[in-house]
């Protein structure tokens, strides 16, 4: 992590220097992760500047899956990264006509934007998509979390900010689409196939049988299923 005696933490060139040279070790989901805690650490330190410019530095470069080797890195059998054919065919699977349900696209939405912004899924519960934030400067779009575990002082405040300047038109769309769906102020919010209202842990619940329905018919026979935190 910066913050060595050659990576000083006060250099932004240095940060953004450091994270870039992690690109070919992570997967892009990691990667993102590392961008976010960065960006947040820099954000309590009002350090606006910075925390901007790591949060604009792209995926382009980080490990693909295929790169990762044979080795079994924990002891688990749920993948700590989404592969690219499995994202691309549960995607398709997701947008096809063949199931006009309530499901699918709530399901796609937050397997996507969970991808792009890393949350845990009870971090979706107050999260909210802000068009621009005084933090970043006016930048936009920005999603404001709530800290999770602020309340036994363990964060360093209530919220913290992911600005994503660097994301397509497109990424964007799925993390709009999350927000609408799991805001309890919303009128899709939080919906179930009836159309009535469920709290957030019984919306989440269906949520992640979905997936995992689809999980299983995509990596049938496969020794380890897909997580996607």
């Amino acid at each position: 992590m910066p913050g060595t005696k050659k990576e000083k933490a006060g250099s932004t060139k240095t940060i953004a220097q450091w994270l870039e040279s992690k690109r070919p070790e992570l997967a892009p989901v990691s990667f993102r992760q590392y961008k976010a805690a960065l960006v947040y650490y820099y954000e309590n330190l009002e350090d606006r500047k910075t925390a901007s410019e790591i949060s604009n530095i792209s995926t382009s470069g980080c490990l693909k899956p295929s790169n990762k080797g044979n080795g079994l890195r924990t002891s688990s059998k749920k993948l700590k990264h989404v592969p690219e054919d499995y994202e691309k065919l549960l995607t398709d699977h997701y947008m096809s006509k063949t199931d006009t349900s309530h499901w699918p696209l709530r399901a796609l939405a937050w397997f996507k934007a969970t991808i792009l912004t890393g949350l845990r899924p009870s971090e979706w519960e107050n999260a909210v998509l802000l068009e621009s934030s005084p933090i970043f400067g006016g930048n936009g779009p920005v999603l404001r979390v709530k800290n999770g575990k602020n309340s036994n002082g363990r964060s360093h405040g209530e919220h913290r900010h992911m600005l994503f300047a660097a994301l397509s038109e497109e990424e964007i769309g799925y993390v709009k689409l999350q927000c609408i769906f799991v805001g309890a102020d919303s009128s899709e919010g939080l919906l179930n196939a009836e159309r009535k209202k469920l709290d957030f842990d019984k919306y989440y619940k269906k949520i992640s049988e979905r997936i995992r329905e689809t999980n299983k018919a995509f990596r049938s026979g496969r020794k380890k299923s897909v997580t996607i935190y």
